[in-house]
């Protein structure tokens, strides 16, 4: 009762906060945080041999976390405007570093790698 508890006052800090997700590592022989931690609406990520990962997505709209996978491909899209001879480029994301970039992001499974160019410029 404690862990849910104290759980659930950190993830209404997190949203508070303006954070997008939460991912909760949990050792096999603590695994009776599992129950709680559902009741509160994170679910399965992924299992490995000695622990669970869940995760909680606050963002709006469905969740954008990445599935459990063995690879990612990135994909970048150059946009250059002849008539004002300018090159389309995106601030990172990490607001630490001052790092600029070509507008792009991970692709779906199973979508065609031009298609998530196009995509992720409009995005």
């Amino acid at each position: 009762a404690a862990f849910q508890k104290g759980l659930q006052a950190a993830v209404q800090q997190w949203r508070s906060e303006g954070r997008t997700a939460v991912w909760l590592h949990i050792p096999i022989l603590q695994s009776r945080f599992i129950a709680p931690a559902a009741s509160l609406g994170f679910c399965f990520h992924h299992a490995e041999s000695d622990s669970s990962t869940l995760t909680l997505w606050l963002g709006e709209g469905p969740s954008r976390l990445p599935g459990y996978a063995s690879h990612q491909v990135g994909v970048a899209g150059a946009v250059f405007d002849e008539s004002t001879r300018k090159i389309l480029v995106v601030q990172d994301r990490n607001k630490l570093k001052n790092m600029w970039k070509f507008p792009g992001g991970l692709s779906e499974p199973g979508e065609d790698i031009g298609d998530t160019a196009v995509r992720e410029v409009f995005e």
